[in-house]
């Protein structure tokens, strides 16, 4: 449940429509690039592996080494044949503390020379049956590490984890373990609760920082936040009261959801917490790019709020209602694609792109007349905000 490695692929800025047939070289040569060569490149990977396919001919020409070892893990892909010279150039690379991950293994037998160099076995779960996946682990399990791949329930990945897998790829950690019988613990009762009074529509400076007086550790994290170098203040603050004033209204609102986000979201997975920041902030850089400033502090809003059934582990729907949030922002949120409004649009494209739905993002981002680089730029914005939130 932590993330340890990104699979990184290349998709063409022009069409964004899943690879498009870009010669497999040329392809690798540009995640490469964008990765180690780019000036926001390295700052995505967050200090974790990447994972990149790499196509024979890469293997042979050994480009590799224009990546440090330490970085990467390289995926020989099921089209790559386990001939003698593909094999003595992965000996050269392994000597060379390079690591393989052998990726959509179906079998034991043709790829069993790649799957003795190789650190990782990857098992697609979309496409193998389970027997077969059990059959796999088996054969691996001790030797080698284990990626179940394409993992989209908890159910899966508790089945992928009793059969000895220890790497999982797939969103299953982003949908929520629900149950209409556990209570929903004191804690995150409270912290709710403290949600719902930020987000009033009638704000209250004075009510609000007597709530945050009462939680130690809201107004410690408070002060701490609003004195970093994030907020630029000249002279520290050294009361909560004076702290929110010199934020303002929309400043304070973000901050304390945040920390108080953050808080709630302790014992589920870091990542969770990552994807609703990086929401939150997307959202609200598409929002002003295209003009909506009055709207965008909403988009931040229900970006932040948008993995609470992951957090909470009760229906979206439930828990939004609780924290009073605006009825129009809930159904956004809840049913995307339902409605036409400025909000909704924005929240569709924002949720095709961090799928990688090209096909559904590319007439999004036409209707909120963004283009494509435009996107990925802001995207990227977000990604290292979020990252600088969660881990200042």
């Amino acid at each position: 449940m932590n993330v340890v490695a990104y699979e990184m692929l290349y998709r063409s800025s022009s069409s964004l429509s899943a690879f498009d047939g870009t010669d497999g070289d040329v392809a690798t040569a540009k995640v490469i690039n964008a990765l180690f060569y780019s000036t926001e490149g390295t700052d995505l990977l967050n200090q974790k592996l990447a994972f990149i396919n790499f196509p024979q001919s890469l293997l042979l020409s050994e480009a590799a080494l224009a990546v440090p070892a330490r970085h990467v893990v390289l995926e020989i892909l099921e089209s790559v044949e386990p001939s003698p010279c593909v094999i003595a150039a992965c000996k050269s690379l392994q000597a060379k503390k390079y690591r393989f991950a052998l990726d959509d293994i179906s079998n034991c037998g043709q790829q069993s020379e790649f799957a003795d160099l190789a650190s990782y076995i990857k098992v697609d779960f979309r496409n193998a049956e389970r027997e077969e996946c059990a059959n796999i682990a088996k054969v691996y399990r001790g030797r080698k590490t284990l990626v179940a791949e394409k993992v989209e329930t908890r159910e899966e990945f508790q089945w992928a984890v009793e059969r000895g897998f220890s790497l999982f790829q797939g969103f299953f950690f982003s949908k929520p373990l629900t149950s209409s019988v556990l209570d929903i613990p004191g804690f995150k009762l409270n912290f709710l609760e403290i949600l719902k009074r930020i987000n009033q529509p009638e704000f209250d400076f004075d009510e609000l920082a007597s709530v945050v007086k009462r939680e130690a550790s809201l107004s410690y994290k408070l002060l701490r936040a609003a004195n970093s170098a994030l907020y630029g203040m000249r002279q520290p603050a050294k009361s909560v009261d004076r702290a929110m004033k010199r934020l303002g209204e929309n400043e304070v609102r973000k901050l304390l959801s945040i920390i108080v986000m953050i808080d709630l979201a302790a014992d589920s997975p870091t990542e969770v917490m990552v994807s609703a920041l990086v929401r939150a902030r997307f959202g609200e850089l598409l929002a002003t790019k295209i003009g909506l400033h009055s709207r965008a502090s909403e988009l931040f809003t229900i970006g932040l709020f948008s993995r609470l059934d992951a957090i909470i582990g009760r229906p979206l729907e439930q828990i939004l209602s609780g924290v009073d949030l605006r009825q129009d922002l809930c159904e956004a949120v809840v049913h995307p694609g339902r409605h036409d409004d400025p909000v909704s649009k924005i929240w569709s494209t924002l949720l095709a792109y961090e799928a990688g739905d090209w096909d559904r993002a590319m007439p999004l981002m036409q209707q909120i007349n963004l283009q494509p680089d435009c996107v990925h730029s802001l995207y990227t914005t977000a990604v290292r905000w979020a990252d600088t939130i969660f881990r200042r």
